[in-house]
This record gives structure tokens, sequence and C-alpha cells, in this order.
């Protein structure tokens, strides 16, 4: 239980930064980024390019990471976003899952198909929790989701383009009428999603291991689970949603360690979505809107 609680924690905190991104654009945009992780997944081959490649430090890459999903974000929400503002939100959909299938092929193209390697920015011995061995860089993604987010919600909430951004939700004409440029609040969600995406996949790529185009489609699935466990307009609700999705994954893997049936944990969160979105459709700590 202890075992299973501590890693549950550390993953559900990181798939709670995806979900985080999720749900951002959702608020903004009120469309589903299909291609959310997989924009994590072309910054990390970057990243990997930069440093086992070319011999950068690792901070070097982490940077040039962020860097291309954030041009990456903010140039699809120029050809595609804004300039679908006026047409059904189903439409913009579609663009995410067409920016999907265009990002696997760059990958496939620029880097290959081979898995590759990337060691851990941070090596020691770590502490021992629960019976459980943490790794420093398990600590430091810990460490730094809990920083993103709160200064993510902090910046939202206590600062005029925040609030900008957060009122795109609820009433875009008032933001009209009031002289806020929108373009500007769809460009910075844009952006900030995409900088979540690639953040959230160098933190989890440790306990990952190797990496490869088209390998997060999982990740997408949990993120996903936890942004409607939370509710998708709630931010907060991104992060409980996904401590529930890695603490359960961990208590089913730890539960099943001995069983071949595979899959499990995936059904289980499925299922676990299924049931709170019967319960309760907006989200654990979603408002009715």
């Amino acid at each position: 239980m202890g075992q299973a609680l501590v890693v549950g924690v550390i993953a559900g905190g990181i798939y709670g930064l995806y979900a985080l991104g999720l749900v951002l654009v959702f608020k903004g945009s009120g469309v589903l980024n299909f291609a959310h992780a997989e924009v994590g997944m072309l910054a990390l081959l970057v990243a990997q390019n930069v440093i086992v490649g070319h011999g950068q430090p690792y901070l070097v890459g982490a940077g040039a990471a962020l860097l291309t999903a954030v041009v990456v974000g903010v140039a699809f929400e120029r050809a595609a976003v804004w300039p679908l503002r006026a047409a059904p939100r189903m439409s913009v959909v579609v663009a995410t899952i067409a920016l999907l299938s265009l990002l696997i092929a760059m990958e496939l193209r620029i880097f290959g198909g081979l898995p590759r390697l990337l060691d851990p920015p941070i090596h020691g011995n770590g502490i021992t929790v629960f019976d459980v061995i943490v790794s420093p860089t398990q600590i430091v993604s810990l460490i730094v989701v809990a920083v993103v987010g709160l200064a993510l919600a902090a910046f939202l909430r206590f600062t005029d383009f925040g609030l900008s951004v957060l009122a795109a939700a609820q009433d875009q004409e008032a933001l009209r009428f009031l002289g806020i440029r929108l373009a500007r609040v769809s460009i910075f969600t844009w952006g900030v999603a995409a900088a979540l995406s690639a953040l959230a996949a160098l933190l989890i790529q440790p306990t990952i291991g190797a990496i490869a185009p088209n390998a997060f489609g999982v990740l997408f699935i949990k993120a996903l689970g936890a942004a409607l466990i939370g509710g998708l307009f709630s931010m907060p609700g991104a992060f409980v949603g996904g401590l529930v999705v890695g603490i359960a994954e961990a208590e089913i893997r730890h539960a099943t360690v001995s069983s071949s049936l595979t899959g499990l944990p995936e059904l289980c969160i499925f299922g676990v979505v299924v049931l709170v979105l019967t319960l309760r459709p907006q989200g654990l700590l979603g408002r009715t809107r």
C-alpha cells in the first residue's frame, strides 16, 4: 500500500501536469487537443538529440525542448485555431488530430523509428519512503510540478492578463467590449499548454526509459482521464484527477504484479472515468455550467 502510494503520487503529479495543459486549452478554446502529448514527445526527441547527439548540457536540451513545444503550439494556434475561431469546435478538434499525424510523420522522418535513450539529469542514492527508494530525479519532478502548478495558478488569479485568460472561457464578447485582445489570450493558452506538455515529458522520461515517436498515446489517455475526473474546466481538478489516476494505476499494478492480466490498470482507470462522469458529469472539482 505504502509503496504504491509513493509511486502513484509521483506519477500522478506528472499526469496532472499533462492534464493541466488539456484543461487550459479546453477552457480557452473549447476544444480537446488530441496532439497534446505528441507535442511533448517531439520536444523530448529534440532534447535527446541536443544532449546526446550534440553533447550539450541537460539544461540546454531542456530549454530547446520547451522552445520547440512553444513554437509548435503557437504556430498551430496561428495557422489553424485562430482562423477557425468562428467555425464549429469540431473543426478545430479535427485539426488537432491532423497535427498529431503531422507530428508523428515529422518525428519518424527526422529522428527515425528506433527507440532512443536519455540519461536522467540527476544521479544519486535518493531517499527511502515506505520502503521505496525515491530517486533524486523523482524528488525534483515533484518539486517542479508543485512550483509550476502554484506559479501558474497565481499568475492566472492575481494578474490582469491571467484573469483575462480565465474570463475568455466564460464570455469572449465581454472581453472584446473591454478592449482585451483575444488573439493574445489564445496564443498564450496554446503556447503555455505546449510548454506544459514538454515539461511533463521531460519529467516522466526517466521513468519510462527509451523514447520513440508515437509512444505517448497511453500518456494522453491517462492525462485525458485525469482531466475528465477532475473536471475539464477545473485546473485544480487536473491535479486531483492526476493523483487519482496515478495512485489507482500504481495500486492495481502492485496488486496484480504476479498476474498475466496486461492492460488491467488502463481498463480500471477507464472504469473510474465512466463512474465519475456518471455520478458527477462536471468532474470532482468542476462546477455545473
